[in-house]
């Protein structure tokens, strides 16, 4: 997150831009490619009541690469357990549903992150009433 109380005189819009563009920059050294498949704001993934708690930018990285955590260590190195530990998650390859209730069908083929929480309490029988921001995937 940018801490916004520490810009200063710097608008926010174009340091995320200037972040954006200089990581949206960064190649595998090998061939050249960039090492992120995409890089966005948080507008372009989410609206809602509760945008402000989403990262200011989001990003995947192409497979074999992952982002770490230690210090004195590059940010982005090739990942040799990201098939067993992604340590991230990819909207393509998420099992939502294992098995589903009885006679169950689903309402639609596509789905957001967003209707998790109203599919996985529609399959506990708990309802509606939390206000979700997603609908149930479930008929």
């Amino acid at each position: 997150m940018i801490a916004r109380d520490r810009l200063g005189s710097r608008d926010y819009a174009e340091l995320r831009d200037f972040i954006m563009k200089k990581i949206q920059g960064i190649l595998i050294p090998q061939d050249n490619q960039p090492v992120f498949q995409w890089v966005c704001r948080r507008e372009e993934v989410y609206n809602g009541p509760y945008l402000h708690k989403y990262p200011d930018i989001l990003f995947r990285l192409k497979d074999d690469y992952g982002v770490g955590w230690d210090i004195n260590q590059p940010l982005i190195t090739p990942c040799q357990t990201h098939n067993i530990q992604p340590g991230s998650h990819k909207g393509e390859t998420a099992v939502l549903l294992l098995s589903h209730p009885e006679g169950a069908k689903f309402n639609r083929n596509e789905a957001t992150l967003m209707d998790i929480a109203p599919t996985v309490l529609a399959i506990l029988g708990i309802g509606d009433n939390f206000h979700c921001d997603g609908t149930s995937l479930l008929l």
